[in-house]
């Protein structure tokens, strides 16, 4: 369209000029009220178009602004994945630096040596997100996660080891924040001199210590393995075998050993699957098959609510829930989506999701849903103080990760 309009302003300078040469008055005077009348009317072309282009705009960003910003959270981080790649691998571009969601809008972090250089408008489309410059990639998040991971797994008697049970990515902060136990110059000296010296890295003192909160049939209510401690009903799956579909519900792997059977007030209602339980890695997680007609509802205990068989990602900022069999339905907000945290001297979990809520031993397997009550994992662990009382803070498994594992799905 711009070039209409230029092609029809040059045609006005051209005849005009012709007009002068010639002196042709009378057909000066109607020349250029003709003149006058193709300026106007390309202007107004030109002008009627844009217009018309700035509706259409402005149509598209309303209908895009409509998207909820998990919806949009989800299609950012699926922009990451190469079609040979498991959803646990994500490689992310140099121009991310993070997102997290902040009263119900997409906040995307890039770093400030990126900006303009990004292709989220091409991912989200416009106006679905809000874009803030940051210090470092979220590769180079990573990196050092990667080197903390490295360190704590090879060293888990060491006293530096011993003195931080928990780290994470922030994304809100654009840094890796590690807990520290003894929270002083010394500790932090020490942590730098033996693990890695990063000015990525801020440390702070630690609230307390993780424990796995362990002590139809719905989500939500208690499940005792015959050869473990109580735990909580997650939510219900199902794979294909040789032709046939199998039926199931995943709870947490610590919760049910491999291959235990699994009761339900007093009577076996499932059988843990021994190909598909595992307790390392970024997992805590196991699927046991149905037995004697049982089966697990999609309705949440006494919630009222039902469980969407929609799963996805939950950025920092999101309003999530989870019902447990002792503390019932209670109600949080996630604070990290890359976590690792240690229970005990053997046990550590890495891209755990760390959230701000309510919840006590025995809600280990607890579904963990959105306020749609789309899936998105099932509780792990929670951090206790130095008396054993909680400190409002826990970490889920992320039921894509599950899934993708076990080759399963919800239904």
């Amino acid at each position: 369209m711009l070039n209409v309009c230029i092609f029809v302003v040059v045609c006005s300078i051209i005849i005009t000029f012709m007009i002068i040469n010639l002196k042709l008055y009378f057909m000066k005077r109607h020349l250029i009220y003709l003149v006058s009348f193709m300026t106007v009317f390309g202007l107004w072309s030109c002008s009627s178009d844009d217009l018309g282009l700035e509706v259409n705009e402005k149509q598209e960003v309303k209908s895009l602004v409509s998207v909820s910003a998990t919806d949009a959270y989800n299609v950012l981080l699926e922009s990451f994945i190469s079609k040979s790649r498991s959803v646990e691998d994500i490689s992310y571009p140099d121009f991310y630096g993070g997102a997290y969601i902040d009263k119900g809008e997409l906040v995307i972090l890039s770093p400030i040596r990126f900006l303009g250089k990004d292709n989220y408008e091409a991912i989200l489309g416009r106006g679905n997100y809000r874009l803030e410059g940051c210090d470092y990639s979220y590769k180079e998040l990573e990196d050092v996660m990667s080197i903390i991971d490295k360190y704590k797994l090879e060293n888990k008697e060491s006293s530096v080891s011993n003195n931080f049970y928990s780290y994470e990515i922030s994304e809100k902060d654009n840094r890796v924040k590690v807990y520290l136990q003894e929270y002083s110059d010394e500790a932090i000296a020490s942590f730098k001199n033996e693990v890695v010296d990063s000015p990525i890295i801020e440390f702070s003192k630690a609230l307390g210590v993780p424990v796995f909160c362990s002590s139809i049939v719905y989500p939500g209510e208690c499940i005792q393995p015959v050869n473990g401690a109580p735990g909580t009903a997650g939510y219900r799956a199902k794979y294909v075998s040789g032709g046939s579909t199998v039926y199931g519900f995943v709870t947490c792997a610590h919760v049910v050993p491999s291959g235990d059977d699994v009761k339900y007030n007093g009577k076996v209602m499932a059988t843990g699957d021994a190909s598909r339980w595992k307790h390392s890695g970024s997992i805590d997680a196991t699927f046991c098959v149905f037995k004697n007609g049982y089966e697990l509802s999609n309705d949440i205990a006494l919630s009222g609510r039902t469980l969407s068989t929609t799963v996805k990602l939950a950025g920092v900022g999101t309003p999530i829930h989870k019902y447990g069999f002792l503390t019932s339905e209670t109600d949080g907000e996630v604070t990290n989506t890359n976590a690792t945290y240690q229970v005990g001297k053997d046990f550590v979990l890495k891209n755990a999701t760390k959230v701000k809520i309510d919840a006590l031993g025995g809600d280990s397997g607890s579904v963990v849903y959105g306020d749609t009550n789309i899936t998105y994992g099932i509780l792990s662990a929670i951090e206790v103080d130095d008396q054993e009382n909680p400190t409002g803070y826990a970490w889920y498994i992320k039921a894509t990760l599950i899934n993708s594992e076990f080759g399963i799905s919800r239904y």
